[in-house]
């Protein structure tokens, strides 16, 4: 489960947070099969094959919180942020300022980029109540959605199917 921001979401796969601004994204993102996407290096260590669940949350004017989509990861790569930036620069949606946000500035700090492939939206978003129901009953508690957070097998396929998708025929 990996957290994005709403102006990322929308860059990245989000065609129904597109609708909603004015001059909507950029088209070479959007319809991209692989994009990436950065990140700080904290949270559970992440390895392919895996999948994303994107769960978009808040951001400015945009209070979304809800898993709104899923996509095989394809690569996850731990560097430092110049290396990461001219590996990934055409697959995302980040600047080289927002890289050096992600990494506060100190370009010898590791940062990850995490590499995806065809990011499929859910028919309906599972909103943060209903997905912390699922992860109650799956684990007995709630954790914060702050960073990456690893999710089973079963709460995978619970939250997909809560959000529309016949988890079955998911890869």
């Amino acid at each position: 489960l990996i957290p994005i921001q709403p102006r990322w979401a929308r860059e990245l796969f989000d065609y129904k947070l597109v609708s909603r601004e004015l001059f909507g994204a950029d088209a070479t993102l959007i319809f991209n099969c692989e994009n990436a996407y950065y990140r700080s290096t904290h949270g559970p260590a992440m390895s392919v094959p895996a999948r994303a669940l994107w769960y978009v949350s808040s951001d400015g004017g945009n209070r979304v919180r809800e898993v709104r989509a899923w996509a095989p990861i394809i690569d996850v790569v731990v560097d430092q942020p110049k290396v990461i930036y001219s590996r990934f620069k055409r697959l995302g949606v980040y600047s080289w300022p927002d890289v050096c946000e992600v990494a506060r500035g100190d370009l010898e700090r590791d940062i990850m980029a995490i590499q995806f492939g065809p990011t499929r939206l859910l028919k309906r978003g599972v909103p943060r109540a209903e997905l912390g129901r699922i992860m109650r009953s799956e684990r007995g508690s709630v954790p914060q959605l702050q960073t990456v957070t690893r999710v089973s097998t079963a709460e995978t396929m619970r939250i997909l199917e809560a959000g529309g998708m016949d988890a079955r025929h998911i890869p």
